[in-house]
């Protein structure tokens, strides 16, 4: 199932994700919001959380750092679609290894690193952390790359920053482009 698919069949219980994805969410949802198994929690997220978190997984894994995450602390799918979570002491070299993601225009005023995702002009990954060399990260999903085009990088200026609206799941799945579903 594509992240289109996951999303169109509605808020599906753990049992019906398909084995895979059930593998790659294993522990790293295990201790969410307290829970005591992957299963519980992934059962306990809201619907909005559900999508935001297929549409990260789709995203980072497509991106190849999904295997990075080791543990996720939180994630939010109103407001923003985004996570925030451990990773291995192999995400920043990953992140600054490779030719798909930049420094530029990344920072925000409370990390002192981040990196943007390039070459996907909506529903772009967004990494911020406040010291590189711990292993605690928030990701989200920008509506419009800053640094996919001159013309993308003002309608993410416009929207996020003068208008302060954070996209949530519904705005991304939208505007996903077709190769990146």
């Amino acid at each position: 199932m594509n992240v289109r698919e996951l999303i169109a069949a509605g808020s599906l219980e753990w049992t019906a994700l398909p084995m895979s994805l059930r593998k790659d969410f294993g522990f790293r949802l295990a201790g969410l919001y307290g829970s005591t198994s992957a299963e519980k929690a992934f059962n306990s997220l809201a619907p909005d959380k559900r999508n935001a978190l297929f549409l990260l997984y789709s995203s980072m894994a497509k991106s190849e750092v999904w295997s990075e995450v080791l543990a996720i602390r939180n994630v939010y799918g109103e407001g923003g679609v985004g996570m925030a979570f451990t990773s291995t002491k192999g995400l920043l070299g990953k992140l600054k290894r490779s030719d798909d993601f930049t420094t530029w225009f990344a920072r925000h005023r409370e990390s002192r690193f981040g990196f943007y995702q390039k070459h996907v002009r909506s529903g772009n990954l967004h990494f911020l952390t406040v010291d590189p060399k711990a292993t605690e990260w928030t990701v989200h999903l920008d509506l419009f790359n800053p640094v996919g085009s001159p013309l993308s990088f003002i309608r993410h200026i416009l929207v996020e920053k003068i208008k302060k609206k954070a996209p949530d799941w519904k705005d991304i799945v939208d505007n996903l482009e077709v190769a990146n579903n």
